[in-house]
This record gives structure tokens, C-alpha cells and sequence, in this order.
């Protein structure tokens, strides 16, 4: 996503957090699920976690290391929806369950979703939140 302002980044980037004076990544690839002035909380969906991170501690994730993963398809998925919220809850069995909160959906997004997802959806959910926002619930095998 591109940034709304002059920040380095926005809600939905793929991350890696790589703490000052140090190479570490082990946390792999991140999204970014609240963002503020100086730091932010970055999700890690396989794991249902996350960390608050100064975000001079981030650095964009590269094409490589998102091509084909979970975090990838989350990425496109906030895209394509215009999330604005997002929340990852892994399950047993190599599931994940997402939630997602943004505006009204045209009914051409419901396909593109089925399209984007195809074997990999399990579930699929949209309802009301209130003033004018919706929730999609999706729960994805991996």
C-alpha cells in the first residue's frame, strides 16, 4: 500500500522487523495492523501474534520473501477490500481465520475474493459492523 502521508509506511505493509544495530529477521514477514506517528503493531498471522516496533526498526519485506505466503494473500486481500482494520487468528490444521472491517463492498469484490482465494477458502463471511462499515470473516487453509 502506499503511504496517505509522508510516513515510511501504512496499514497493511509487509514488514520485517530488523531492531536497530542488529541483522534480526527471525521473526519473518509481518503486516502492519495499527500504525501511529512513530511506531506501530505488526501481526504475525501464522503465529496469531504481534509486537509494537518503532518503525525505524522496520524495513519493507522484499518480493521474495512474501511471493506465495499467507502474509502475501493477506496483503492483496486488505487491497482489494480496502481494510481498515485486520485481525489473524491461526487455527489447527494449517487454518487461518481473518477479520477484516472496511467500507461497503461492491458484489464484484465477493467474486474477485472466491477468484483471488480459490482452493484455499474455507469460509467465507460478510456482516454489517455499523456506520457504514462491514466485516468479512474468511477462514483459509494454507
Amino acid at each position: 500500500m502506499t503511504p496517505a502521508s509522508g510516513a515510511p509506511f501504512s496499514f497493511g505493509d509487509l514488514v520485517v522487523h530488523v531492531p536497530q544495530g542488529g541483522s534480526d529477521a527471525r521473526r519473518g514477514v509481518g503486516i502492519i495492523a495499527e500504525l501511529r506517528r512513530s511506531d506501530c503493531r505488526v501481526l504475525y498471522p501464522r503465529t496469531g501474534t504481534s509486537l509494537w516496533s518503532a518503525l525505524k526498526d522496520l524495513r519493507p519485506a522484499r518480493p521474495g520473501e512474501t511471493e506465495g505466503s499467507l502474509e502475501g494473500l493477506i496483503f492483496d486481500l486488505v487491497e482489494l477490500l480496502g481494510a481498515k482494520e485486520l485481525e489473524a487468528t491461526p487455527l489447527p490444521g494449517g487454518r487461518c481465520r481473518l477479520l477484516l472491517s472496511h467500507g461497503p463492498l461492491p458484489p464484484a469484490s465477493v467474486d474477485r475474493v472466491r477468484d483471488m482465494l480459490g482452493e484455499r477458502l474455507s469460509s467465507y463471511l460478510i456482516r454489517p459492523q455499523g456506520m457504514r462499515r462491514i466485516q468479512t470473516f474468511l477462514e483459509l487453509v494454507e
